[in-house]
Formats: structure tokens, C-alpha cells, sequence
């Protein structure tokens, strides 16, 4: 999780207990800052947020391990529409061997006036009375999230989401709902799904090419068949997503 502070040079940042002080060298990984800093800047523009965030990805360059290979996440929503926002979010960073290095679950409250629909809430079994009591102010989190990706893009890193364009899309939503102009591009994301498409073979009941599920590629790489009961939520669904695109990559499907 992620809470506001005050850096030693009186600017704000997001401090965070998923990383560690320094690279597995014990020195900052070589990458350059200003680009992607000054891209973020120009995205951001509710108060203060940009310094929070050029700040934050300034600590997470000099904190997270060279060895972050690559990033995963996942969300569940109020719903599908372009008026609907993101209630859960779950991130993790990964090894080139698997291992899950960071990670980060937490739910966030709802803008006035939107509530979690039937349809998601029969889908993910959050309920609107849970988020209200547990629900954490999202802000925080975007900077968090946003400088983390960032980071990991600069390095030359994938940031993976299965079925990432509606992740991407919620993403942005949310940051509208708030009052914040943060912006992510689809194009700074691979998608595990429109990747395995070619490669799954799946068809429809009409006979057209299907884009797997979450659960379906992952029993197509690996024989294992899911509980479905036990996905939906986004800490689960990222640690599936995470698994396929190893196995993926081990078959050089994305190469």
C-alpha cells in the first residue's frame, strides 16, 4: 500500500514498504529519469500530483531491483461502462525466474454517486458495503502504480494484463472520476490474450477465432484446469496471468 509523505527536499512522494532501499548491487540501476518523468508531467495536472509523481518514480528507479523482469496487473470494477471505475487493483513485480518480488492488493472507494452493478457484483462478490468500509482513497495508489509503470517501461520491461485494454480503459476512467488527467497508452502494454490468440486456436459457437480466458490459456499452456470460483478476485487473476505468460514466453510465443 501507499501513503502520502514529505521528501527530504520538502517535495511530496508516495513512499511504499513493497521495495526494497536499494538494487540487488546495492547501487541505482542506470536509467534515465527526465523522459519518462516529463511525459508524466505533462499527463498530470490536479494539484501537486506531477511533483508526487516525477518524485515517486525517482525512488522506485533507485529502489526496485535490476532484476524486476516483469510487472502484472489486474482489476475489478463497478462495471463495464465508460462510467464505471476500479474497486480493486493488484500488482506484482516478478523475477526472470518466476519468483514474485513485490506485490500490492488493495481496494479502493468509489466517487459519489457510483456504485458496484449487479452484474460485476455477481462476477467478483464485492459488495458495495464492503468498499465503503474498506475502500482506501485511490490517489496515492495511481501515482504508485503510474510511476511503477513507468519505471519498468523505461527499463525495456513488459507490463502485462490479460485483456489489458479494458484494464488500461478502467484505468483511465477511474483517474477521470477523480479529477485527475492521468492518461496510460494501450500501446505501453502487452496483452496476454490478443497475444495468444493466434496460438490457442479457440473458436466460437459460430465458428470465429475467441480470445481465451484468463483460465483457458492458462489450462492451454499448462494442462491445469482452474476453479473458476477461485478467480475474479485480482490478486488470484495476476498470479494466473503471471503463470501463462512465463509459459508463453518458455514456448516463444512472444518473441
Amino acid at each position: 500500500m501507499a501513503d502520502l509523505d514529505k521528501g527530504t527536499d520538502s517535495a511530496p512522494l508516495v513512499k511504499s514498504k513493497y521495495f526494497d532501499t536499494a538494487s540487488s548491487n546495492g547501487k541505482s540501476p542506470d536509467v534515465p529519469v527526465q523522459p519518462f518523468c516529463s511525459r508524466l508531467e505533462s499527463r498530470l495536472t490536479k494539484m501537486e500530483a506531477s511533483d508526487v509523481l516525477q518524485n515517486r518514480a525517482r525512488k522506485i528507479q533507485e529502489e526496485l531491483s535490476s532484476m524486476a523482469d516483469f510487472l502484472v496487473f489486474d482489476t475489478e470494477t463497478t462495471g463495464i461502462s465508460s462510467s464505471d471505475v476500479i474497486v480493486q487493483i493488484a500488482w506484482a513485480v516478478y523475477g526472470p525466474d518466476g519468483s514474485n518480488m513485490k506485490h500490492c492488493t488493495v481496494y479502493w472507494k468509489t466517487p459519489p454517486g457510483i456504485r458496484i452493478s449487479s452484474n460485476a457484483l455477481s462476477v467478483h462478490k464485492i459488495t458495495n458495503e464492503f468498499i465503503t468500509s474498506n475502500g482506501q482513497d485511490p490517489l496515492p495508489h495511481i501515482i504508485e502504480f503510474f510511476a511503477l509503470v513507468y519505471v519498468m517501461r523505461a527499463r525495456g520491461r513488459r507490463v502485462v494484463a490479460h485483456n489489458a485494454s479494458f484494464d488500461v480503459r478502467m484505468l483511465n476512467q477511474t483517474c477521470q472520476k477523480w479529477g485527475v488527467k492521468a492518461a496510460m497508452d494501450r500501446d505501453d502494454f502487452f496483452c496476454t490474450m490478443r497475444a495468444a490468440m493466434p496460438h490457442c486456436g479457440l473458436v466460437n459457437k459460430v465458428g470465429r477465432p475467441k480470445a481465451p480466458r484468463n483460465s483457458e490459456l492458462f489450462h492451454y499452456l499448462s494442462g491445469v484446469t482452474c476453479d473458476e470460483k477461485l478467480l475474479h478476485d485480482a490478486q488470484a487473476d495476476i498470479a494466473l496471468t503471471a503463470s501463462s505468460y512465463r509459459l508463453g514466453r518458455e514456448r516463444r510465443w512472444w518473441d
